[in-house]
């Protein structure tokens, strides 16, 4: 079998820091965003202890109305559902006027947590809809005693767009999910 080693990037917090100086990390231009999503959002974190068999369900209905088609199969979005169960995950909800606006599912171990899929509803946009939403999941992982805090993969716009194999949309999450601060680290990929 042959197999090639590519290098990846991930945005990682460590949780290890008090909650000021997690604060401090996060890009300035956010803590009014984030602030607006707790005064006005109604957040609700769903582990193991409070979770309802619907919350999936809405979770995959709003992400199917936001991208406009499905994008996974349903045993997918059953297994996320039996991970919560059996405290391998967690959803964090965020209801506007009691509608559900944006919701994401963060998957966790023993010291990790990582940023697995969110949606939010693009017809409320003009929000800042999930700065709250990320910013809970990091204090809750900090609460449960996981060490770090994974953002996911990192992707940079080359110098030369014609060779940057990435969407703008692409490159404009991967900027969002820096502005939460923490480090960059390399991983190396292997691919078959």
């Amino acid at each position: 079998i042959k197999a090639v080693c590519e290098p990846s990037f991930s945005q990682v917090i460590d949780l290890s820091l008090n909650e000021n100086s997690l604060h401090q990390m996060v890009r300035k231009s956010y803590q009014s965003l984030i602030n607006w999503g707790l005064n006005n959002l109604k957040i609700e974190v769903f582990d193991y202890s409070n979770y309802k068999s619907d919350l999936i369900y809405s979770f995959k209905n709003l992400h199917f109305s936001v991208s406009g088609k499905k994008t996974r199969n349903d045993k997918t979005w059953e297994i996320q559902g039996e991970m919560v169960k059996s405290r391998e995950a967690f959803i964090i909800t965020g209801f506007y006027n009691d509608k559900l606006l944006t919701a994401a599912l963060f998957i966790c171990s023993d010291n990790y947590c990582y940023y697995g899929v969110s949606a939010s509803n693009r017809e409320h946009f003009d929000k800042p809809l999930s700065h709250s939403i990320i910013w809970k999941a990091i204090l809750h992982a900090k609460a449960l005693g996981l060490h770090f805090f994974e953002l996911g993969e990192q992707i940079f716009q080359n110098e030369n767009i014609a060779l940057t194999k990435n969407s703008k949309k692409e490159l404009g999450i991967s900027k969002f999910k820096r502005g939460f601060g923490g480090h960059i680290h390399q991983r190396l990929k292997i691919i078959k």
